[in-house]
């Protein structure tokens, strides 16, 4: 064991933006920018940078509004430029990351907390619990698939692979 092995320690990190629906996604930006239209309504537009067809980008893929710090879920790709979302999380100008989905709940992941508080989640055999009064910068050995906004209080979560 050389002083670089890195078995069982995390590979990939995404930051958590916690949902009652929708589960954590698979770490890895697909594609990222900022919406050019799409104020108030599902669609959204990337029409200076968007390369959703290109960047594999699908539905059931899970894209961050990380001004607003929301997420939804990708329903339609309708052209390089235009996606339909489940939610209308969007605004102009708002900065955007997308990740590959976990739906299908195939992907755990373990957590780190940086700043306390409980935190309410989903683990990979469907079970819902609260873990309270977790510490500053803790590290968390549950495989969970969702932080659920309801009964979540920590932030700065990160999700580990």
């Amino acid at each position: 064991m050389g002083a670089y092995d890195v078995q069982n320690q995390a590979i990939s990190a995404i930051p958590v933006i916690p949902s009652n629906t929708i589960n954590i996604p698979a770490p890895g930006i697909k594609s990222s920018g900022s919406v050019s239209a799409g104020l108030g309504i599902p669609n959204m537009t990337d029409g200076v940078t968007g390369t959703f067809l290109t960047d594999g980008v699908q539905k059931g893929d899970i894209i961050y509004n990380t001004t607003a710090t929301t997420i939804a879920i990708i329903m339609e790709v309708t052209s390089e430029t235009v996606l339909v979302l489940d939610t209308a999380i969007m605004t102009v100008g708002a900065t955007y990351e997308i990740y590959n989905g976990n739906q299908d709940n195939s992907t755990g992941l373990l957590l780190y907390v940086g700043t306390t508080g409980d935190i309410s989640v989903t683990t990979t055999q469907n079970n819902t619990v609260t873990l309270v009064n977790i510490g500053n910068a803790s590290f968390i050995p549950l495989s969970v698939r969702r932080v659920n906004t309801l009964g979540t209080t920590a932030s700065n979560i990160i999700a580990l692979l």
